[in-house]
Formats: structure tokens, sequence, C-alpha cells
């Protein structure tokens, strides 16, 4: 006995707040927190448009996460939504160097896979107490997406999540850019 609990109330202490975190994370991929403000909205506009930089854990690719995949269905979002996309080298000629990364990460556990989605936009920025300093990277933008699921529905969960991810910074970076004219 400790501090007046029996052993199974113990042990239901203990479980049980997890075990309704994993209900929690099981059905959907939720947006774990998201930085997409109009202060960071504001960090968009005017970009010449973005390079897109993935980071797929190896657990991942065990899963058959596949980078290649995963770029394309990106990329195409961007397409649709008329995001400019940056080779590295035009990146780096660009004001700001426009990096958006993304990082998906999996941890595995009796046939269970949670996964996270990192999706944030990076850019060069000036310190303005002392404009002297600039950060070569500093994220000025995000979102991320947190999940739960099967060990077979790994690819595709990740894929749909991702998706939505970047239709969310699609949408930012299309209100950032709108044309702000007034009519006559």
């Amino acid at each position: 006995m400790w501090r007046g609990y029996t052993e199974g109330q113990l042990t239901a202490r203990r479980v049980l707040p997890w075990a309704a975190l994993v209900l929690l994370f099981s059905a959907v991929p939720h947006p774990a927190s998201a930085q997409n403000t109009d202060w960071n909205r504001y960090t968009l506009e005017d970009l010449t448009g973005v390079y897109v930089r993935f980071d797929i854990q190896a657990r991942c690719v065990g899963f058959e996460v596949d980078e290649a995949r995963l770029r394309q269905e990106a990329e195409s979002v961007l397409e649709d939504a008329e995001v400019p996309l940056l080779t590295e080298a035009e990146m780096l000629a660009a004001p700001g160097l426009p990096d958006l990364r993304v990082t998906v990460e999996c941890a595995e556990n009796d046939g269970r896979v949670a996964y996270s989605i990192w999706l944030r936009m990076q850019q060069a920025a000036r310190m303005v107490r002392n404009e002297q300093l600039q950060l070569s990277e500093a994220v000025t933008w995000y979102t991320t997406a947190l999940g739960v699921t099967d060990d077979d529905d790994v690819a595709d969960d990740v894929r749909d999540a991702l998706k939505e991810r970047m239709e969310e910074f699609a949408g930012a970076f299309r209100q950032a850019n709108a044309d702000t004219e007034t009519p006559s």
C-alpha cells in the first residue's frame, strides 16, 4: 500500500491517464499546435516562394513512409494553391532563405504506431534589439500533427495528415499574399 492506495488502485491511477491519451489519439490525427496567427502569416508576405525540405525518420521509412511520394503530394498541394516552389539554389539566393521544413517521426509499440509531423517555415531573421545579429534560421510559422494508427496504415495516415498541414500552410500563404486592392 502506498499513501492509502491498494496495488490495484495504484495501477489504475498510473494506467488510466495513459490509456485515455492513447484513445484520444487513436482515431484521427490531431493538430498538436500551430503558430498561424496574423503575426506569423505576416512573415509569409512577399516571399518569392518556398523550398520544401524533408526529414523522414528511418523508423517511418520502415512503415513504407516514402519521401518521394510525400514530396510529390506536398508540392502538388502548394502548386494547386499557387505557392511558388523554389529549388535549393533559388532558396539560397532568395531574401530570407525561405525554407519549408517537413519532419516526420514514428514510434511503435505492440502493433500501434504513433507519428508526429512538424511543418515549419524557417527564414533568416535579424534581431530587433541588435540588427547586427542575424539568425540563419528562425521559425516564423509552424503547425504540427500527432496521430496513432495501426502499423499497416502508417503511410496512408501520414500522407493524409501531411496533406492537411500543407493545405493549412498554403491557406496561410495565400492569405498573407492576397491582393489588398480596394474597389474603386
